[in-house]
């Protein structure tokens, strides 16, 4: 599949809500979303439960906009750049790995940026303990390829004589009805 990368730096939930509101991505037909967004909200202090809903109503948006698509959801990843908010992101993890279903596949890839113990690989991340840095990316881009190569296979049904087919097994749900 040919890729965007529609995040921006800073990204929160309502810069993303915003986007989709004023057509800013209408002139793509996604086959296949992978949505992360959510941390800068908790940066700014919103609570687990108000980001979780933000995340909810993309995944409603994504869904009305296209619904042929299917999308992979992450889970916030671990971060330790201040001590409440590791906490906070499994919060929100928790709230919406309850959004699966349909044509929705949470996956948390957060154990690829951890040690044994549960702790933040040093190596992993930037000086800050929010970013990755070149190590971090190398521990969880496998893991996202692949989940992404998974997806990617129930997406595609059988081969045909112009490419592939879209699996008629693979359509939407709502995600208001599953979380």
């Amino acid at each position: 599949f040919p890729a965007l990368n529609a995040g921006l730096g800073g990204d929160r939930t309502d810069h993303l809500l915003w986007r989709l509101d004023n057509g800013m991505l209408n002139q793509l037909r996604p086959k296949l979303i992978v949505l992360l967004i959510g941390t800068n909200d908790l940066t700014l202090g919103r609570p687990p439960a108000l980001v979780a809903e933000g995340i909810r109503t993309i995944l409603l948006q994504l869904q009305k906009r296209w619904p042929q698509a299917s999308i992979l959801l992450e889970g916030l990843w671990p971060r330790d750049d201040r001590p409440d908010l590791r906490q906070k992101a499994e919060e929100v993890n928790a709230l919406i790995a309850r959004c699966a279903g349909g044509a929705v596949t949470y996956a948390d890839f957060s154990k690829a940026l951890l040690d044994p113990s549960g702790q933040l690989l040093a190596a992993a991340y930037q000086s800050d303990k929010l970013h990755l840095g070149r190590g971090g990316y190398e521990k969880i881009s496998p893991a996202i390829a692949e989940k992404i190569q998974q997806l990617r296979g129930q997406l595609l049904g059988p081969k045909t004589t112009r490419g592939f087919s879209m699996n008629p097994e693979r359509r939407p749900a709502l995600a208001a009805a599953i979380c």
